[in-house]
């Protein structure tokens, strides 16, 4: 059996503490150097403090996969680096950048015919155009001088 040690104490706290294996329900460091593997928790999971400070997870909400490096936020199972389910408020600047840069915007909306679910903002060979569903189609240009097209 092993013995226990009281370390530290709620005045006298750790500033650090090197340990190869953890088992303990409070631990009071500044810094914790090693591996620490906590039980309770699920293969991408993003570990944040809960109320009182508990390390807690919400997987269903904030989720990391790791074989893909995608982050996401509302769902289990991000597509892209980045994955936002159920909507997104964005605050100050948005920038996109990369070869013919778009932003598609979907309407779910089944009732609607196909032309209309799906629409493209793009900056193109020194334009800005406006794609309906299929790309290629070109309803809307503006060229650099102001002019529509």
């Amino acid at each position: 059996m092993y013995n226990t040690y009281q370390l530290g104490s709620a005045i006298a706290r750790l500033a650090n503490l090197y340990a190869t294996t953890v088992n303990s329900t409070t631990v009071n460091a500044t810094n914790i150097n090693g591996a620490i593997t906590p039980t309770g928790f699920t293969q991408g999971s993003v570990v944040f403090a809960g109320a009182g400070g508990t390390l807690t997870q919400n997987n269903s909400q904030f989720f990391w996969d790791n074989t893909n490096n995608r982050l996401g936020i509302g769902l289990t199972n991000p597509a892209y680096e980045l994955e936002v389910g159920n909507g997104a408020y964005l605050e100050g600047r948005v920038n996109l950048k990369g070869s013919q840069p778009f932003l598609r915007i979907q309407d779910t909306d089944t009732a609607l015919p196909a032309y209309a679910t799906n629409w493209i903002l793009q900056a193109f060979q020194g334009r800005l155009r406006l794609l309906n569903n299929d790309g290629a189609s070109e309803p809307l240009s503006i060229l650099t001088n102001g002019n529509v097209g």
